[in-house]
């Protein structure tokens, strides 16, 4: 049975199915990889497996910079190999590359750690872009 996941562009909204700055890591063969797709500020994609671990993650407001935007990053052995901003931020896709990423927790294991995963956050707005330099 394929489970399709939402993630909604108004993580506030009771409506939500995820809230804002939520973490989807694949312990192996948990997600459909190239079923991964977005509409909108939303990304969906199909499960297949068992191995899915997701839950609250910190780290938005280092990539905070100019207007706010939703961010979603996409690791494979712990290295950064996406970035997807809506509205298009392209400082703060910037900030996300430049980041080492590896030691992030998400559910007690850091990032590195874990075969793929994706980011979500709700990336809050700047008066500078200090955070892209």
């Amino acid at each position: 049975m394929t489970l399709l996941l939402l993630l909604a562009a108004c993580a506030e909204t009771p409506d939500s199915p995820a809230p804002a700055d939520w973490f989807y890591a694949d312990n192996g063969g948990a997600i459909d990889w190239s079923s991964v797709r977005f509409a909108g500020a939303d990304v969906l994609f199909d499960t297949v497996g068992r191995g899915l671990v997701s839950g609250p993650v910190s780290g938005a407001a280092q990539l905070a910079c100019g207007a706010p935007t939703r961010a979603t990053l996409a690791f494979a052995a712990g290295r950064l190999v996406d970035v997807v901003t809506v509205p298009a931020a392209a400082c703060v896709e910037a900030a996300a590359e430049a980041l080492d990423w590896a030691s992030l927790p998400l559910a007690g294991r850091p990032l590195g750690d874990t075969p793929r995963a994706l980011v979500v956050y709700d990336v809050p707005a700047e008066a500078t872009c200090s955070s892209c330099s």
